[in-house]
């Protein structure tokens, strides 16, 4: 099994979840927008001729309760990063899906850890390359602003391989989540 295919069953496998498990009310979904910063790790932060500073990022994640503590998300994400002194830029889009465990559900303010795969593509300037698999991972509070509404401050490392550089980094974001149905 080749890499192209392994992301594709990735990328479906939180569809084939979300089918698997009906929802028997409207709260078991709740939708998800955050924007961040970045922090870039390894090559991309290290390499000269990047010489990264960090950038703007947004992503959006649909959720879905399969358990009172277990959601099941699939989303999108952009990254774009600042070069010091490069003529073009470098961005990070594609899309990621995994679990997110709640570890006190009922709580105002819900603490909550994710992990996950993702399946981006790099870009610098108008040249962009493979598509590549990796890992989406975070730490965050649901913090509870009126029923069904939420803040989410987060921590994020996102990681993957392109060719003979490793594009990761820790994403500092804010968000805000509603969570749908009577019972939020």
């Amino acid at each position: 099994m080749n890499v192209t295919t392994l992301a594709r069953i990735a990328a479906a496998l939180p569809l084939c979840i979300l089918l698997a498990f009906p929802a028997t009310s409207a709260a078991q979904w709740s939708v998800e927008a955050r924007v961040g910063s970045a922090v870039p790790l390894g090559d991309l932060g290290d390499d000269a001729g990047l010489a990264q500073t960090g950038g703007l990022g947004f992503a959006a994640d649909v959720m879905h309760t399969i358990q009172g503590y277990v959601s099941v998300y699939g989303g999108a994400s952009h990254q774009r990063y600042t070069c010091d002194g490069c003529p073009a830029r470098v961005t990070s889009t594609g899309l990621q899906s995994g679990l997110k465990v709640l570890f006190d559900p009922a709580a105002p303010m819900v603490p909550w850890a994710r992990a996950g795969l993702l399946y981006h593509r790099p870009e610098v300037g108008d040249v962009g390359g493979d598509w590549h698999l990796g890992l989406d991972t975070g730490v965050g509070l649901d913090v509870q602003i009126h029923p069904g509404w939420y803040m989410v401050p987060a921590f994020r490392y996102k990681t993957y391989d392109a060719g003979d550089q490793s594009l990761n980094d820790l994403t500092i974001d804010f968000g805000l989540l509603f969570r749908f149905g009577p019972e939020r």
